[in-house]
Parts: structure tokens; C-alpha cells; sequence
């Protein structure tokens, strides 16, 4: 007997050939249950969840002795490069900063007013909220604040975590942001989901009237409906955001893709925290919208903030390391990248929403901390290329 593409479908095989599990015990399984009836029992599965599991260890193993070249990341000037009082916009409302996305804005859009762009937003503010621009011509600055260039005058509050990605298929710009409110149509509390703008400029943004464009409720996943806080950005053709799932202390993370950057399916499985390659097991997890994908010497890798299980800046120890980068569901061999400062420092604290770019042979990696003032800060650090 041989099983069937079916069959092994529904056992959920990946690669049975390099496990201590045969593929010859399931199918042996198969035939003593009746041979591929549409039933598969509790014994069946979980030998085919263990197998599964053993091929994820094996290929998360490197062989003995192997070690990966990986990016080294040193802090610039222990300073931020921008601060929440360099946006006069901020001040004025009483607004904390968080929630860096940069941009080599140049290097899609000829007639942008600097080389690149950081969007940032107001941090759980009380009203509207928006979204925020400053301009510079070196990811290290000077960077100049342009003020507040969206926020969504529609619907709900707090508009807020700008990730801008540029579409080469339209020449736009979409810019992924969330809003918290109650859905105008019902009731029914729509907490953060996540909303799109476009943008031919990067200047000037227009509501996308689809919106939200990747939400949930109560009922699919615990927490209130939360779905925002989404770090997209592109994989091959794919365009792909890391996002809550859920809020509150029960928050699970997830992902969702798109074709077009417009039409969104959420992945109806939670991505887990990767507490197993972290060192501290129990402690800790991998915030995954927290996290922004890179390549160093052709080989992909990802950004992380490790999280001891707690939301929100306040004065939670959340550090930056860097990981192997598989798929937007698949991270492996963590290295070290960056961590709090000490005491007094504006980096003290949580360290958040890391991303990297790469600019002339160096790689730069924007992080979020609370600043001095606990009022938030943008700093970077710097790895060589070559």
C-alpha cells in the first residue's frame, strides 16, 4: 500500500525521510485503522505531529562547528537621532513619540524633498492622534521635522504606527497605520485594526475607503479584537504583516498576506514567541510586530525585540537580537543585537519596533526607547557590510 497525496495532507508530513518516525509507521498506522479512510486517529496524528516537529529541529540545527557571519551592531553616539521635542507638533498636544518606519526615499522617488524619510507617530494618544514625517539626507541625520502629515478625520482615534512600504507596481505609496474605535455601522468595539493611505508623494495621503483592511473580533481570537500595531513589508511578490492578534494580557501575535497590498487574509494560526531558541525560555518571547526582515551578504535575516511578556513601553527590559529569517512564520539561530541602556540613559528600558536598511555598505538599525523624558526617542546603530 502507498499513501496517498491526500493522506499525507492531512497527517500534515514535511519530510519524513530524516526522522527517527517513518514514513513506513504511519502508513503502517493507516492500513491496521482501514488505509486512508477519511478518519485519522489521535495516535495517527500525533505521530505525524512529532514528525513534523523533529524535521523543524533538524533543519534548525546547524551542522557541528558551523557558524554564521553575523552583522554586529553598534549603537551611534548614545544619543537619539530624534526626539520627541524635535516635532513641535508633539509638544503642542502633549504627545509621546514611538513607532519609526523609514524609507530610502530617494531611491523610488526622485523628487522627494531628502534621501530618506522616517514616518513616526503619536504614542496612545488621547483624541486623533497622527502621523508624523521628519527628512534627512544620511540615515544618521540630521533629521528635520516636517510635521504632522495624516491622520484619519473618518473615523475612530488614535492614529498611529505608520509602516510605510512603496508599491512598484502603481508607483504608490501604502502606508499601514491603525485606529481605535467602535465601528460606525454597530456597536461593536473595533479595537486597533489596521488601516491603509496611499500616497504618490509621500507627502500627501488619501484614506484608503476600504478600510480597516485586517481586522478581527472576540469571538476568532481572545483580546478584544485587537489587530494593529502591523509591521508589513514585502517578501517576493508577497506582501506581508506581522500584527496582533488579540490585546490585553491574552494578545496572541499573527500574520496575514496580500497580493496587491490591498486585499488582506489573516493566517488563522498564532505565531508562538520562539520561546525555544531564546535563552531565557520561560521569560521571555519574540514580540513578532516587533520585528523587520533584512538581508546581510545575501542571506536573509531578521530583526527582533525579545519581550518578558509584557505590552506597552513602561519599564519592561526589552532587548534588540537578530535571527535567521526562514519565512514570515519560520526565525531560527538568535544572535545578539543590541540592549537597554543604563541607568539614566534615553535608552534605558524597552527597546522597540526595530527596522534596518541598508545605505553605501552599512547597515542601519532604527529602534524606539523612552527617551530621557519618557516622552520617546529614535535611535540608531550601525553594522558594516564589508
Amino acid at each position: 500500500m502507498s499513501i496517498s497525496g491526500h493522506d499525507a495532507e492531512r497527517l500534515n508530513l514535511i519530510s519524513p525521510a530524516a526522522n527517527d518516525i517513518k514514513l513506513g509507521d504511519i502508513v503502517k498506522k493507516l492500513q491496521e485503522d482501514g488505509g486512508g479512510g477519511p478518519a485519522v486517529d489521535e495516535e495517527a496524528r500525533e505521530m505525524a505531529e512529532a514528525a513534523k516537529f523533529k524535521d523543524y529541529a533538524r533543519k534548525e540545527t546547524a551542522p557541528q562547528g558551523y557558524v554564521d557571519e553575523a552583522p554586529v551592531f553598534k549603537k551611534y553616539g548614545n544619543r537619539p537621532v530624534f526626539s520627541r521635542n524635535d516635532a513641535p507638533w508633539l509638544v503642542s498636544n502633549n504627545y509621546a513619540l514611538y513607532w519609526p518606519s523609514v524609507i530610502h526615499m530617494k531611491a523610488v522617488y526622485p523628487q522627494a524633498l531628502d534621501e530618506f524619510y522616517m514616518y513616526y507617530s503619536s504614542d496612545h494618544a488621547s483624541g486623533k492622534g497622527g502621523i508624523g514625517l521628519a527628512t534627512a539626507p544620511h540615515p544618521l541625520g540630521p533629521w528635520t521635522d516636517k510635521g504632522r502629515v495624516y491622520y484619519d478625520d473618518v473615523d475612530g482615534e488614535q492614529t498611529e504606527t505608520p509602516s510605510v512600504v512603496f508599491n512598484e507596481v502603481t508607483g504608490k505609496f501604502h502606508m499601514y497605520y491603525h485606529n481605535n474605535y467602535y465601528a460606525t455601522s454597530s456597536p461593536t468595539y473595533r479595537a486597533q485594526a489596521t488601516c491603509l493611505a496611499t500616497s504618490d508623494d509621500g507627502l500627501t495621503w488619501t484614506r484608503y475607503a476600504g478600510n480597516p483592511i485586517i481586522m478581527t473580533n472576540e469571538s476568532e481570537f481572545t483580546g478584544d479584537g485587537h489587530c494593529g500595531y502591523a509591521r508589513v513589508y514585502r517578501q517576493g511578490r508577497m506582501w506581508v504583516a506581522h500584527h496582533l492578534l488579540g490585546g490585553g494580557g491574552t494578545y496572541k501575535l499573527g500574520v496575514s498576506y496580500s497580493e496587491d497590498g490591498f486585499r488582506w487574509q489573516i493566517d488563522p494560526r498564532p505565531i508562538v514567541g520562539f520561546t525555544d531558541i531564546l535563552e531565557d525560555k520561560s521569560g521571555s518571547r519574540i514580540e513578532f510586530h516587533h520585528t523587520f526582515p533584512f538581508s546581510f551578504k545575501s542571506k536573509p535575516w531578521i530583526v527582533c525585540t525579545v519581550s518578558p511578556f509584557e505590552s506597552g513601553f513602561n519599564t519592561a527590559k526589552k532587548n534588540i537580537v537578530i535571527a535567521k529569517f526562514e519565512n514570515a512564520r519560520n526565525i531560527h539561530s538568535v544572535y545578539p543585537g543590541i540592549s537597554e541602556g543604563g541607568t539614566g540613559a534615553w535608552d534605558a528600558g524597552a527597546l522597540k519596533q526595530p527596522q534596518v536598511i541598508e545605505y553605501q555598505g552599512k547597515l542601519y538599525l532604527f529602534y524606539a526607547a523612552n527617551g530621557t523624558d519618557n516622552q520617546g526617542a529614535v535611535g540608531v546603530a550601525v553594522a558594516e557590510v564589508v
